[in-house]
């Protein structure tokens, strides 16, 4: 968990990724291709934890259309590739303590 930034948090754990995790392809909403190694690493993370759901959060892009469809590809990434059979919802790009990049996984 914790080579993934992982936390215990109140209703789960948080996996905050940094932006030199080269998630997304410059300014784009596209997919890294380093991203799908971390993102399989929290697909196992999640298995292990067998959570009731996922939000997934970013804020890092100071473009909040941007942070929304980089979200979206992150969640549409985990259902189709990562197959997480799940509710995985899109968090708050606005609140205050949402990291950069980030992925809740529900208890």
């Amino acid at each position: 968990m914790h080579d993934l930034g992982g936390r215990v948090v109140a209703n789960g754990t948080l996996v905050a990724f940094q932006t030199t995790d080269k998630l997304f392809d410059g300014t784009t909403a596209s997919l890294h291709d380093d991203a799908p190694g971390r993102l399989a690493s929290l697909v196992k993370l999640a298995g292990q934890i067998n959570p009731s759901g996922l939000i997934v959060t970013v804020r890092d892009s100071g473009d909040a259309d941007l942070a929304r469809r980089r979200a979206v590809a992150i969640r549409a990434w985990l259902s189709d590739t990562g197959k997480i059979r799940l509710p995985i919802r899109i968090g708050d790009s606005n609140a205050a303590d949402a990291p950069a990049i980030g992925v809740l996984i529900l208890r």
